[in-house]
């Protein structure tokens, strides 16, 4: 059976060396497969980068909290399977060469803590935001370089009704409108 592509050996020390100074944070599996290494002349990370295709058999690790995949060379859109991993904790796909619409259902993810969702020039967008409400224990969001041209003007107040949310992170994304202008937009909602 196998779960993930093909790592190099250079991944395998490092996830085995990820993994072991994280356990003591999470009760349950860990699966850090971030690639170390930086861009290469091409502006893409170099070969010890994992790509392919990430199988629906992932989900059978059902006591995964830990998921990072980030920095990597996929193709294709984020796997809508992942919504399923109803236990994971921790979620980092940045920039892991993802692109096309973020699935909606990654806002099943209950009991996420951590997301980071960071796009390469635009790849990703955010088509429904509404969903996110769903990440009720959500601390920690990153979703810099996301198209949100679509959403709509109440996405800030969309976000704002995460309780727990204590760190958002939104650099250089596309909006329907600026945000300072949807802040705006919602104060005067509550005056009135």
């Amino acid at each position: 059976m196998k779960l993930l592509p093909t790592m190099s050996m250079a991944n395998l020390l490092y996830c085995e060396a990820c993994m072991h100074a994280l356990n003591h944070h999470f009760e349950g599996l860990l699966v850090d497969l971030r690639n170390p290494s930086d861009y290469d002349s091409f502006g893409r990370y170099d070969l010890s980068s994992l790509n392919g295709e990430i199988r629906p058999s992932l989900t059978k690790l059902k006591s995964l909290k830990y998921l990072d995949l980030s920095f990597n060379t996929f193709d294709g859109s984020i796997p809508d399977f992942l919504s399923s991993l109803e236990n994971l904790q921790y979620l980092n796909l940045s920039k892991a060469g993802f692109s096309g619409a973020i699935p909606p259902n990654l806002g099943n993810l209950s009991s996420l803590q951590f997301l980071d969702i960071s796009s390469d020039f635009q790849d990703l967008t955010a088509d429904n935001i509404d969903r996110v409400t769903g990440l009720i224990t959500l601390k920690h969001l990153a979703m810099d370089q996301v198209d949100f041209s679509t959403v709509g003007i109440g996405w800030v107040e969309t976000l704002n009704k995460l309780p727990f949310l204590t760190e958002l992170h939104l650099s250089f994304c596309s909006y329907p409108v600026s945000p300072i202008l949807s802040l705006l937009l919602i104060l005067l909602h509550f005056q009135s």
